[in-house]
C-alpha cells in the first residue's frame, strides 16, 4: 500500500457553496447560529455565498472537509478515472479530509 498525502487550498469557496448548497444547508439544519438557519432555511446561492463570504477561513475549510468526506466514494471515483486514463491502474482504498489543525 502507498499513502499520498495532499495539502489543498480552496480559493473559491463561493462555487462550492453553489455545487452543494443542498448539502451545507442540510449540515447546518437545528444550528442557533442565525446565518446557519438562514442556509438551512433554503437561502438563494448569492445569499449563501454572501453569507459563506463572511465566515472564518477556519469554519470554511472545516465545512469543504466534511463536504469532501460525504463524497469520498464519487470522489475517489474520479481519481481513479483520472488515473485510468493516463494508464496509472490504481484503487483508492481510503479518503478523508480534514481542515488543518485537525485529524481525519
Amino acid at each position: 500500500m502507498i499513502k499520498l498525502e495532499l495539502d489543498v487550498s480552496v480559493a473559491d469557496y463561493g462555487s462550492l457553496a453553489e455545487q452543494f448548497l443542498p448539502q451545507i444547508a442540510e449540515k447546518l439544519k437545528g444550528s442557533n447560529n442565525p446565518a446557519a438557519k438562514l442556509l438551512s432555511g433554503g437561502a438563494s446561492s448569492a445569499v449563501a455565498k454572501m453569507i459563506l463570504s463572511k465566515l472564518p477561513k477556519a469554519a470554511l475549510d472545516q465545512l469543504t472537509a466534511e463536504l469532501i468526506n460525504t463524497n469520498q466514494e464519487q470522489i475517489k471515483k474520479a481519481l481513479e478515472k483520472l488515473a485510468e486514463q493516463q494508464n496509472i491502474h490504481l484503487q483508492i482504498s481510503r479518503l478523508t479530509a480534514a481542515a488543518a489543525g485537525q485529524t481525519s
